[in-house]
């Protein structure tokens, strides 16, 4: 299980890794927290892997969307 603050480093180590590939500008993190909030089915402040798939999924979208 990981909670907002690890999803939101995972979002920023990623955005970095993939800087040179994608020139997006990265979620803020008041907006990974709404979307990890959104994506806690069992509000238990932590996404199992579940969640995870579907916030990753989420995540996706708006990447390619942009």
């Amino acid at each position: 299980q990981v909670d907002a603050t690890e999803i939101y480093l995972i979002v920023m180590v990623l955005h970095v890794k993939l800087g040179g590939i994608a020139r997006v500008t990265p979620p803020t993190r008041e907006r990974v927290f709404e979307l990890v909030e959104a994506a806690d089915i069992d509000h238990s402040g932590k996404l199992d892997y579940a969640e995870f798939e579907v916030l990753a999924q989420v995540l996706a979208q708006s990447l390619s969307g942009r």
